[in-house]
């Protein structure tokens, strides 16, 4: 039978720091990797503490993060999650298996929880695969469509509602949105709910959005969220333009803003989100001397006769 001393040897630790540990004094000042370490190796033991009247037996909390550990270094949002839960965990002595997806056979190590926690996004596959290990799951910063699964997840809705009614209020009536794109395992794309949200508000509050551009307006999903205000039925568009098979990467759908707002859309980004996560997007391409003698001569509003005769002279 395991014994705190023998914990204690295997940890590098005293016995009355194990035996403080185990016992969730607040008052003990040690590293939280110290505390970790000495109930990873109680557990590895297989050390059970003697019975109270209480009656409570070693608890194992799997905590799964959808990123990897230097994604998850680069994200606060995820970092501060899954820091919080371990705190958490080591104050009231409960056992933690932390894994990531991008670790080898991480699903092995989940195998003997007690309960799961799952942070991020995770596909249909993964959802069902995690259920088989133990029903008590919880997912946090993804909706499950299962009433059986327990999910915590941010009301964009409220956030988008409360943003947009404090910038409007302050007479801005130029607001762009930058949103990003995030891919499940099996190569899916989560629905982001905030572009139709500010969509929908800027409509609503005289705010000039774009009706749609490109091969969105194809899309009658786009239409019948909002996204885009053309009806492709009505108009006849082609929805393969939007989506095809030959088409590498799967579409994207623009936001127009109008022209002379776009400067203070811009320092509206770099202000909510810094500078170092805003850019300019450009597309380079090339001309020939004959092509950009006419088009220069265009701007310069020549005769399309003479820049064709001036053209003509190009040998390069």
């Amino acid at each position: 039978m395991t014994t705190i001393k023998d914990i204690a040897v295997s940890a590098g630790v005293s016995p009355a720091t194990v035996s403080r540990i185990l016992n969730n004094d607040a008052t003990l000042n040690v590293s939280p990797e110290t505390r970790q370490k000495v109930l990873d190796t109680a557990h590895s033991l297989n050390y059970k503490k003697k019975s109270r009247a209480s009656g409570k037996s070693v608890y194992t909390l799997g905590i799964v993060q959808w990123f990897s550990p230097q994604q998850e270094m680069e994200d606060n949002y995820y970092l501060l999650i899954r820091q919080g839960i371990e705190d958490f965990c080591m104050q009231n002595c409960i056992h933690v298996v932390r894994t990531y997806k991008a670790d080898l056979n991480y699903m092995d190590a989940l195998k003997n929880v007690d309960a799961l926690i799952c942070v991020g996004k995770f596909s249909k596959d993964e959802i069902h695969r995690f259920r088989e290990m133990t029903s008590s799951i919880i997912f946090l910063d993804m909706p499950v469509e299962n009433i059986a699964i327990s999910t915590i997840t941010l009301d964009f809705e409220h956030a988008m509602q409360t943003g947009l009614d404090y910038l409007t209020a302050l007479g801005h009536t130029r607001i762009g949105f930058l949103g990003g794109k995030e891919y499940l395992a099996d190569g899916s794309l989560f629905p982001d709910v905030r572009k139709s949200l500010f969509i929908n508000y800027c409509r609503t509050h005289n705010i000039y959005v774009g009706p749609g551009r490109g091969s969105a307006a194809g899309s009658i999903i786009a239409y019948c969220l909002g996204i885009t205000d053309l009806d492709p039925i009505k108009y006849n568009l082609l929805f393969e333009r939007f989506l095809n098979p030959e088409r590498v990467s799967l579409p994207d759908v623009d936001t127009d803003i109008e022209f002379s707002k776009r400067p203070e859309v811009i320092r509206y980004m770099t202000r909510k989100y810094g500078a170092e996560n805003v850019c300019h997007i450009v597309t380079f391409g090339t001309l020939a001397a004959k092509q950009a003698v006419r088009d220069v001569g265009r701007c310069l509003g020549m005769p399309a006769s003479y820049n064709a005769h001036l053209s003509s002279h190009c040998t390069v």
